[in-house]
């Protein structure tokens, strides 16, 4: 059968024992081997002898040898014909019985107790010496064979336990102290041997009847607890013991005719012992019987003394003997059939009460068993579902599942836990877990299988929900790293971005640094030039790169509404006109870089056409983190972009000057510095031409500081125009201009200067509505290494031409050696 159970309990139902073969537990085994079971239990162990104080013990041991002493000699008061061979000798149970409760090392207890009853009744040491001995030998084999064939002390709670006791460890000990003792006499001379047999017979009788009574009486006293009756219980046993003293009384009274056996009244009374109370209290019976019928057959009353003495004592002996076999069989017999009754009922209980489906099915597939955990897991009553196949439980889709476990169970094969669906009466399905194990008749045959399943829906579900809670927090832990990663690459690009010094490092960059924010993806960054109409592209990156490198920034969508523009569908989405020469501009994304509430260009981004164009052909649009991503890199770009602007534009106007855009006296310091230096380096010729414009002044006195300002800045524009892009025009000051001329001879220079002066004489400069007539301008040059080594030797030695070309009349040019020459002369002169 099988067996799914959930539920708490109620009481024992019908299926319960046909699910359960509750005949495979064996109670009594268990109390033996130090389990719980029904019986009366205590904390007696042998080993308490040995906790004990070394005078603790020797007291224990010593009581030991005075019971037995006591006991002995009342044993021999009924001696007949030998004053040491008793047909009653109740000795032997005391010394099996304390050898059981204390340990075979109480020995020497029965050894002192049996050498003084016997010496104090013949007086012969050796022979009680002998005697002593052998009822040493009988106690210890007893306790010995007790121990090895019948549980030891708890021998008296199992009827297979004193069957074995009372048949295999009481006569085979019983036999050794009969041989030893008699054997004793014989030696001792206090017997004859021809009387060996005679006596033998007699002395195993009183031992083994004196084992069989008392040994599970003391026992049974000393190792279970008082009991706990009700009143109505103690009642009963009064009445009980009651009813034994008074047939005792008519069974051994004179007045009763001795003719009839009578003896059989007690039969009730012990089997009301055995059946009511316990193997103890059947002891206790036994042991009043025997004081009664021994007492009663001494005095020649009752149905044992019609015989001699002698003879009405062994009969009664043997009356006795199986008198205490029998009740104490049965009583054990009693006892645990109350103790298999009381575990099924509370094997029931507990599978009744289990919050789990227990369910048993018969190898046909019938139901057997039906628990109430069931009933709530399933929704079929128990009358519902018992009778019926177990498929009743199985869905439609795994209809073969039942007969195949059947197949295993048919094989003795246990099916461990493991997870399956069934279906409830209303049709709905439920997870659960599943284990099934086959049960076997007493025989060993199977004849059922036992199955118990747990509703593990919910924890399914809470499965469910913690694989997708991880499956979110790795979600969520691999968006941080990422995050943390292009945050960390936004870091390193922003702090590059702001050492860069031009456009085209910004570009490099810019173009570094995307490839890893957007992987896999192509992209550029435009940038609106000074004209402010056009956007050109500073940085492109990816496989499939924008084509357009430059274009009109009203063909953007994003620069016109100062807003992201995302494109997913062509049908749908207005398409940017820059990307109208593009083979797929689906799944792109323009993203307007402003800053301080300017627009500075465009980030153009886009996926490649394997990842845009699905199966369905359909292009997905970049994730909103991937658009978020490419609005902070775009904030970042246009952040850099306009410091750098804005550096630029402060370092124009550190070295510019305002008034002629050319550059100014600062900027020509560094300048000339730099180029000497390098000049120096590769052995050539650096020149410096001096410029000042004649009669400047007469100019501004009669048009107006303004009309100076214009030929300024037509000078200006005229000289930046005709300089070389490796040269450098400089206004020096007020009306003086500086022309650095790099890798240039003294003829070259004179050559150029010349070329300069005549082109400025052709100026034409517009002044309300008018032309100014250009005014003339005066040269001096020199040339490095020549006239100088040093910045300040060039710009002297070009500033003494100068001065020389204004003393001869202005309008000309004078070479710094011309100068050198001329001063010579005049030092001479």
């Amino acid at each position: 059968m099988m067996v799914e159970n959930r539920g708490t309990g109620g009481t024992r139902s019908r299926a319960v024992e046909t699910a359960w073969p509750l005949s495979a537990v064996d109670p009594g085994r268990i109390a033996a081997n130090g389990g719980s079971s029904s019986f009366p239990q205590t904390a007696f162990t042998e080993s308490w002898l040995l906790r004990l104080s070394p005078w603790q013990r020797w007291a224990v041991l010593g009581l030991v040898a005075i019971v037995y002493f006591i006991v002995g000699k009342a044993g021999l008061k009924l001696a007949l014909g030998n004053a040491s061979v008793s047909l009653v000798w109740p000795a032997t149970g005391v010394a099996i019985a304390s050898l059981l409760l204390l340990g075979q090392r109480a020995w020497p207890a029965i050894a002192v107790g049996a050498f003084l009853v016997n010496v104090t009744t013949t007086g012969a040491i050796l022979t009680s010496l002998g005697i002593a001995a052998g009822n040493t030998c009988e106690a210890v084999v007893g306790a010995w064979l007790t121990r090895r064939l019948a549980a030891g002390w708890r021998a008296f709670e199992r009827a297979q336990d004193i069957l074995r006791f009372a048949l295999l460890a009481g006569p085979l000990a019983t036999g050794v102290s009969a041989t030893i003792g008699v054997g004793s006499l014989c030696l001792g001379g206090l017997a004859g041997w021809t009387d060996y047999a005679s006596l033998w017979s007699k002395w195993w009788l009183g031992d083994a009847v004196g084992a069989v009574i008392v040994t599970p009486l003391m026992v049974l006293l000393i190792t279970q607890p008082k009991p706990r009756w009700k009143t109505n219980h103690w009642i009963e046993a009064g009445l009980l013991f009651g009813g034994l003293f008074v047939v005792s009384a008519i069974l051994f009274i004179p007045s009763v005719d001795q003719s009839y056996p009578l003896t059989f009244i007690y039969i009730p009374f012990l089997f009301w012992t055995a059946f009511r109370f316990g193997p103890r209290e059947a002891s206790l019976a036994t042991l009043i019987i025997a004081a009664l019928a021994l007492g009663g057959t001494l005095v020649g009353h009752g149905h044992f003394s019609t015989l001699p003495l002698e003879q009405s004592l062994v009969l009664a002996q043997a009356f006795l003997g199986v008198v205490a076999l029998t009740t104490m069989t049965v009583a054990a017999s009693v006892s645990e059939s109350k103790h298999l009754e009381a575990i099924a009922s509370q094997l029931a209980a507990i599978v009744e009460s289990s919050y789990d489906a227990i369910i048993g099915a018969a190898m046909s597939g019938a139901i057997v068993s039906w628990n109430k955990g069931a009933e709530r897991m399933y929704g079929y009553s128990a009358g519902e579902a018992i009778g019926k196949p177990i498929s009743i439980l199985s869905p439609s889709h795994n209809a073969d599942e039942f007969p195949q476990i059947l197949e295993k169970i048919g094989r003795e094969e246990h099916i461990e836990p493991y997870e399956t669906v069934r279906r409830r009466k209303d049709g709905t399905l439920l997870d659960i877990s599943l284990a099934i194990s086959p049960v076997c008749d007493a025989h060993g045959a199977i004849i059922a299988a036992s199955a118990i399943s747990r509703d593990i829906t919910e924890q399914k579900h809470t499965e469910a929900a913690l694989v997708e809670a991880n499956d979110k927090l790795k979600a969520w832990l691999n968006q941080l790293e990422q995050e943390t990663h292009e945050i960390t690459l936004l870091n390193q690009m922003s702090h590059l971005l702001q050492s860069c010094v031009s456009g085209d490092d910004a570009g490099a960059v810019i173009r570094q640094f995307a490839e890893k924010l957007f992987p896999g993806d192509s992209g550029a960054v435009c940038v609106r030039n000074p004209s402010q109409e056009l956007v050109e592209t500073v940085a492109v990156w990816g496989p499939y790169p924008p084509a357009e490198q430059v274009f009109s920034c009203r063909d953007c969508w994003a620069l016109r509404h100062g807003q992201i523009h995302a494109v997913t569908n062509t049908r749908l989405d207005i398409v940017c006109p820059h990307w109208d020469n593009e083979p797929w501009p689906a799944n792109s994304l323009c993203v307007p870089m402003m800053a301080q509430g300017e627009s500075l260009g465009v980030l153009l981004l886009r996926q490649p056409v394997l990842v845009a164009v699905k199966t369905t052909g359909v292009p997905q649009r970049l994730t909103v983190s991937r658009e978020q991503l490419a609005v902070t890199v775009a904030g970042h770009i246009a952040l850099a972009l306009a410091n750098l602007r804005l550096r630029e534009t402060l370092r124009a106007q550190s070295i510019r000057d305002a008034l002629t855009g050319l550059y100014n006296r600062r900027y020509l310091n560094e300048a000339l510095e730099r180029e000497i230096r390098r000049a120096a380096r590769g052995q050539r010729h650096l020149a410096l031409v001096l410029l000042d414009v004649d009669g400047f002044k007469g100019l501004n006195d009669t048009y107006g500081h303004e009309a100076g300002d214009a030929f300024l800045r037509e000078l200006g524009a005229f000289l930046h125009k005709r300089v070389r892009e490796e040269d450098v025009a400089c206004r020096y000051g007020g009306d003086e201009f500086v022309i650095l001329l790099t890798e240039t001879s003294l003829e070259t220079a004179r050559k150029r200067a010349r070329q300069l002066r005549d082109g400025i004489k052709t100026l034409s400069i517009p002044y309300r509505g008018q032309y100014l007539t250009p005014p003339t301008v005066s040269m001096g040059a020199a040339l490095y290494p020549d006239h100088g080594s040093s910045a300040d030797e060039l710009l002297r030695a070009a500033d003494d031409a100068l001065y020389k070309a204004k003393a001869r009349g202005r309008d000309c040019l004078v070479m710094s050696t011309e100068a050198r020459d001329e001063m010579a002369r005049q030092r001479g002169a």
